[in-house]
């Protein structure tokens, strides 16, 4: 299966949690965290539309003016999700420039936080052109944690405990479209765009008599995707950091993560440092193992490792693997 999501870390596992999630056929990516973003190129900065926001310390969140300072000027809607405190944040940010002559720049920001009953998003609209003024407050509900849905995939989000509300993401494509490469040998049909256009028929639901002409000959949607799709599960990315290694955590991130074929999970502490874990809300390599273990994880990556622990790294594989009998990177 060739996969539609390709998520890396930006930085090694010491450095500023931030995960760059690239879609595969679509000009757009997505981001978890807004730690240090230095080590994205400008080309990369511009693909991303929707970023996930765990919570607003320092290390999760200073990439934000690189990411703004990229966009500025663009005809861009940059969507941003976090938890509770997330708007007071952002207009916190942006209150620290000096925004005339933008009466001319599109971009703007719809910026959505996550509230405590984790059923209501409260979402506001702030325009460049207006100085980033904020506007009317609009609330939303939503169910089974399901906080964003578009044709290629689906969020679902928790709120957890880090001595303040941090939330946890699950992303998930609904399912799977490859093509069968020997029916397009025996046709004689070359790849090109109109595989992405019938790809795209295929998520948006498209109705099947829908026409598609292919090598000077029509066919409908219905016949194609009998003669040449075939669909599977679609993907999921899990993405966890900072949290207390308590049950109610455990409990509530398993319900969206269940099956994740990729989690990524922080680990700050080794086993040695189970009290400085536990007295910082962070989980142990241990701790993340049995987390991926409890989601039924297919592969687990590590990071934000405590800098203390530099020429320790293999250590936080090695206790994970006691608790995680998963790949683990």
């Amino acid at each position: 299966m060739t996969p539609l999501f390709l998520p890396q870390l930006v930085n090694d596992p010491f450095g500023d949690p931030a995960v760059y999630l690239q879609i595969r056929h679509e000009k757009t990516a997505v981001l978890f965290d807004l730690g240090d973003l230095s080590r994205l190129p400008t080309r990369k900065l511009m693909k991303i539309d929707y970023i996930f926001v765990s919570h607003c310390h320092m290390d999760h969140f200073i990439g934000f003016d690189r990411l703004l300072r990229c966009v500025l000027g663009r005809q861009k809607n940059l969507h941003i999700f976090g938890p509770p405190g997330i708007l007071h944040h952002v207009q916190g940010k942006l209150a620290g420039y000096t925004w005339n002559l933008v009466e001319n720049y599109p971009l703007s920001l719809t910026v959505s936080e996550i509230q405590a009953d984790q059923q209501t998003l409260t979402s506001q609209t702030l325009l460049c052109r207006d100085g980033f003024r904020e506007t009317a407050l609009q609330t939303s509900s939503f169910s089974d944690h399901t906080i964003l849905s578009t044709t290629n995939f689906s969020v679902q989000a928790v709120i957890l405990d880090h001595k303040i509300p941090c939330a946890a993401y699950s992303f998930q494509e609904p399912f799977h479209l490859n093509f069968r490469r020997e029916v397009l040998e025996k046709q004689g049909w070359a790849r090109g765009p109109w595989l992405t256009e019938l790809r795209k028929a295929l998520r948006r639901g498209l109705p099947e008599d829908t026409g598609f002409t292919v090598s000077g000959k029509t066919y409908t949607l219905k016949e194609l995707k009998d003669l040449l799709i075939i669909i599977t599960p679609g993907q999921k990315i899990g993405y966890v950091t900072d949290i207390h290694a308590g049950s109610r955590n455990f409990n509530r991130v398993a319900a969206i993560l269940d099956g994740c074929d990729i989690l990524f999970c922080e680990a700050a502490f080794l086993d040695d440092d189970c009290q400085k874990a536990e007295q910082t809300c962070h989980l142990t390599a241990s701790q993340a193992g049995r987390l991926a273990r409890e989601a039924r994880a297919k592969k687990l990556v590590l990071f934000h490792f405590s800098p203390k622990n530099h020429g320790r790294q293999s250590l936080y594989y090695q206790e994970a693997s006691r608790t995680f009998s998963g790949l683990i990177s």
